[in-house]
């Protein structure tokens, strides 16, 4: 049965063609070498799916009822120093993030710190307001739905730059009417609440908001409040990571074009511990929420993010402590509303809920995709099982459902062989 699924798969993942990337790695058939002949029938699908979609490096995590059932760690971390990817290995995970943000935020939600329907410009200190629309506010809701109506801009991309080139500037810039980075375009049309565009910059307000609440530096407040409690080893600051040489470099193909080198995009530290940020000896909380990358620059393993999957299956409850409350977690991945959007068809706060990227699974969780990476996670609560996937190279091609066909094809495959696994376990 599993050997006619995985011919299937191939055929159904080969008519996904929509660019001359895909038709050329279409034109090699991937095949298993006879050393891997004798690897269990996932991994060895795995390795053909990884060789199919030109993947470097990948990492696959799944639990069950609380137990990782399942782990798959296969290629390289670093091309250059053929450096294989481990159960250690971190990546910068992209908007998976966005959801550790929130796990993070829903412990502020609880000691009252905000509320969801409030003006957030309450929280923040300065009014934040789409100048087409003066009299609406906008709401901590309205950020975390991506119906907040900012975008991002231009100038929003030219803000994150130098950021992250430690220039420094304030995020009231951005909405400020003078400065480089203000501009009409970080604004749509549409009355916050009415319409969902997906924003990272709303992910850079959270960070600010976060700081102004807990008094703390953002990457500090998420790691004391979440990541260290359920014993998360990565980070929203690479300084803090234990052993540098744990990070994978991430990659896309000159060109695009499987036949050509491989280029490092982000993280080439080549196990050399970058130089200490020079903004964070008079950093001031609340001067630029995105200085710490909220929107997508989480570092960890696939092993962190099944453990924030867990505290979710779990109902924030952590080897007998408590760190959310399951009506916390609950209000988190419960449906807020649904939106005309091709991927994003239904929300929850922050959690992207889908029934599109395995048929007849009704998943909850992120996506990340970012500099070649594609990462997911996504669990049922009902059934309590849960996939953590991350690779740090592929192709990139749309699939009709609107996830990538690299993200929609791993996860069927590993959902089509563990379901049998995940009956046997029980529940």
């Amino acid at each position: 049965m599993r050997y006619i699924f995985l011919s299937m798969l191939v055929a159904f993942a080969m008519s996904c063609t929509v660019n001359q990337s895909e038709e050329s790695l279409d034109q090699t058939e991937a095949t298993l070498n006879p050393a891997e002949e004798s690897l269990s029938p996932l991994d060895k699908e795995l390795k053909l799916q990884q060789k199919k979609f030109d993947i470097l490096g990948m990492s696959v995590v799944a639990i069950k009822n609380g137990e990782e059932i399942y782990s798959f760690y296969n290629g390289l971390a670093d091309e250059e120093r053929k450096k294989a990817i481990t159960a250690e290995t971190k990546y910068r995970v992209a908007s998976i993030s966005k959801y550790i943000v929130t796990t993070a935020l829903m412990k502020l939600y609880e000691e009252g710190k905000f509320t969801l329907d409030e003006d957030v410009s309450k929280y923040l200190g300065f009014t934040l307001r789409n100048p087409n629309f003066p009299e609406e506010k906008i709401t901590m809701k309205h950020l975390l739905t991506h119906s907040s109506s900012l975008t991002d801009s231009d100038q929003y991309f030219d803000f994150l730059i130098d950021t992250y080139h430690q220039k420094n500037p304030a995020i009231t810039e951005l909405f400020d009417g003078k400065s480089q980075y203000s501009s009409e375009d970080t604004w749509q049309k549409v009355k916050p609440g009415t319409h969902f565009e997906y924003c990272n910059l709303a992910f850079g307000i959270i960070g600010n908001v976060i700081e102004k609440l807990s008094g703390e530096r953002f990457d500090v407040y998420v790691k004391k409040t979440l990541l260290e409690p359920i014993g998360v080893t990565g980070s929203f600051n690479v300084e803090d990571l234990e052993n540098i040489d744990e990070l994978s470099v991430l990659y896309r193909r000159e060109d695009l074009d499987p036949s050509k080198k491989w280029v490092p995009q982000t993280d080439n530290h080549k196990g050399v511990r970058p130089e200490p940020r020079t903004d964070l000896e008079n950093y001031e909380i609340g001067h630029n929420g995105v200085a710490f990358g909220p929107q997508g620059s989480f570092r960890g393993s696939a092993e962190d993010l099944a453990k924030v999957m867990k505290l979710h299956l779990q109902q924030g409850e952590w080897e007998g402590k408590q760190i959310l409350k399951p009506e916390t977690v609950s209000l988190m991945n419960e449906l807020q509303w649904k939106t005309d959007d091709k991927l994003f068809k239904e929300i929850g706060l922050c959690t992207h809920i889908t029934e599109e990227l395995v048929k007849g699974e009704r998943l909850y969780g992120h996506t990340g995709d970012a500099y070649g990476l594609h990462s997911m996670l996504f669990f049922d609560p009902v059934e309590q099982y849960g996939v953590v996937v991350i690779v740090n190279s592929s192709l990139v091609e749309e699939a009709p459902s609107k996830f990538y066909t690299v993200e929609e094809a791993l996860m069927n495959s590993i959902m089509a062989h563990l379901k049998e696994e995940l009956k046997a376990v029980g529940s």
